[in-house]
């Protein structure tokens, strides 16, 4: 599945200060292209993909948290053994944008484990919105900036998008990221 644009084309061009639609096919391509390269490096969903994802999970003994493999989620629902749970009443959701979400099971105030050897059921929307992320945003304006005038005539490296042929994949090596890029990436690489 295509990845979700961290940024939008009339953001993008703002950012080269490029006021003609003469490169609109290529910088959409780029746009497209950058944002999967970031969920391929952070090994993970960053933008909302419209369909909810379900994941079971059968609970061990005396745990605390079920970390959730993508964050953050949205439209959470968890079952426990066939019972729907109440977020704020039966479990709790923790973690933010820059780290794995967790579900603690709670009773009033208090932290209390699994049940043993439960079955869990969690469905949700893996990701974001993009409102939530501008960081990312800046990030991909950024990179696809650079895969840009990299694609101009005479001034690109070999393998990335030529202004001819828009269907072709980029070829991004570790040192085509931007420095500032690789350090907003690095705060959302998924540990696992």
């Amino acid at each position: 599945m295509a990845a979700t644009p961290l940024t939008t084309l009339v953001d993008l061009k703002a950012y080269l200060e490029i006021t003609v639609a003469g490169d609109d096919t290529i910088l959409t391509a780029i746009i497209g292209q950058v944002s999967e390269m970031f969920e391929k490096r952070t090994r993970r969903v960053l933008g909302v993909q419209g369909s909810a994802t379900t994941r079971t999970r059968r609970v061990g003994v005396d745990w605390k948290a079920i970390v959730l493999a993508e964050w953050p989620n949205t439209g959470l629902v968890v079952v426990e053994d066939g019972v729907t749970l109440v977020l704020d009443t039966d479990y709790e959701l923790r973690g933010d944008l820059r780290s794995p979400q967790s579900l603690y099971r709670i009773n009033g105030l208090l932290d209390i484990s699994w049940p043993s050897h439960a079955k869990v059921v969690i469905s949700a929307t893996e990701g974001s919105a993009l409102v939530e992320i501008a960081d990312l945003q800046a990030a991909c304006n950024e990179q696809s900036a650079f895969a840009f005038r990299q694609s101009a005539p005479g001034g690109g490296a070999n393998g990335l998008l030529s202004r001819e042929n828009t269907s072709q994949l980029l070829t991004f090596l570790p040192y085509d990221i931007q420095p500032a890029v690789a350090y907003v990436l690095a705060n959302y690489m998924r540990p696992f």
